[in-house]
């Protein structure tokens, strides 16, 4: 869902794997100045961990329903932002105004590999 949304949205995607590893992580992160993140609860102790080394992430998207409660304070207190995908979509549900299509020329995806 994320994927089809930004795509709607003309956002560029940019795919973070285990494989690649935290320098490469941060690596890609800072090279594409990534504002957003989503990802698992699972992966959001690693980003608070990094937030230092990842000063342009401002906020995380979580896809699972819930966070532990000290995971997300400890991520507010490193300085992000964290909502969860439903609270995401309970404060999009009052826009209606649509917004510009994605052109023919806008990137969609950056991928990185070893």
């Amino acid at each position: 869902m994320t994927e089809l949304t930004a795509y709607r949205q003309a956002f560029i995607i940019v795919a973070l794997y285990d494989t690649l590893g935290a320098e490469a992580m941060e690596y890609i992160v800072n090279q594409v100045d990534m504002e957003f993140i989503v990802l698992s609860a699972d992966k959001l102790a690693n980003i608070t961990k990094l937030k230092g080394q990842l000063p342009s992430i401002k906020t995380v998207i979580v896809m699972d329903d819930t966070i532990e409660a000290s995971a997300k304070q400890s991520a507010e207190s490193a300085g992000l932002a964290v909502y969860t995908f439903k609270e995401v979509e309970a404060l999009g549900a009052p826009i209606t105004e649509e917004t510009e299509l994605a052109k023919a020329d806008d990137i969609a995806t950056i991928c990185y590999t070893r």
